[in-house]
């Protein structure tokens, strides 16, 4: 119906905005997912090294989600 009413359907844009919108929401899914499998103690031996938020998870999850990051 939303994309009835701003003119999109049948339309290239309007299929790739439908199929971006489920596959954004089946990624989280999947990332929150993995996410919980990372040992926390990982993140706080990081905090005890004095890491902050930012580079806890950039430096020490991020890339730990190696194998989600290029399936997804």
């Amino acid at each position: 119906m939303t994309l009835k009413n701003v003119n999109l359907l049948n339309t290239l844009i309007g299929l790739v905005t439908a199929i971006s919108g489920f596959q954004v929401a089946y990624n989280i899914f999947i990332y929150t997912g993995f996410i919980k499998s990372i040992p926390l103690e990982m993140e706080e031996a990081a905090y005890i090294d004095g890491a902050g938020k930012f580079y806890t998870f950039w430096r020490v999850v991020f890339p730990l989600m190696k194998p989600i990051t290029s399936s997804l």
